[in-house]
């Protein structure tokens, strides 16, 4: 395998691996070799309180036997937006991401393509009572294909009595 990071100016534009491989290549399975490639994009960032990525990734991968001789594309795209906001002793954090999932493959799926789209919604607030304690409340919205709908919301308490070592419930 290869890999072809490259970082321009804080972005990561992407990459490529490449591989062969045998999995239980035997008479009794009738697996061939197998063949995969893997490619990315990726982008991030940064804009004062406001973060933004983008990852591409897309996977090609060929399986081979007596009676197979099959190629399976996943492509997967996924974006993250957030913006952060400090007011006194608040911080809050809000943002939005989604994905959208492509499959083409007639092992799988008789029509050959599946896809899915999925998305959320959040907001944090992160409160510092006192020096070492700090509340964080998150509630959360999101849609998957399977699970539809789904309204999560969550509370913790923070102590950190030295810096990097924390307690919470």
């Amino acid at each position: 395998c290869v890999g072809l990071p490259t970082r321009v100016c804080g972005l990561e534009l992407g990459g490529v691996s490449r591989g062969d491989f045998d999995l239980l290549t035997s008479d009794a399975t009738a697996f061939g070799p197998m063949t995969h490639r893997t490619n990315y994009l990726q982008l991030n960032t940064d804009l004062g309180a406001f973060d933004a990525q983008y990852f591409w990734n897309r996977y090609d991968f060929n399986v081979l036997s007596t009676n197979i001789d099959e190629d399976l594309t996943l492509n997967t795209h996924d974006i993250d937006l957030s913006y952060q906001y400090a007011v006194g002793p608040h911080t809050l954090l809000g943002g939005a991401g989604g994905r959208y999932e492509q499959l083409d493959s007639n092992i799988f799926d008789p029509d050959g393509t599946k896809t899915e789209w999925m998305w959320d919604l959040f907001l944090q607030d992160e409160w510092r009572l006192c020096d070492p304690v700090t509340w964080f409340g998150t509630i959360r919205l999101d849609r998957h294909p399977i699970s539809d709908y789904n309204f999560a919301y969550r509370t913790s308490l923070v102590y950190e009595p030295v810096e990097n070592h924390v307690v919470w419930a």
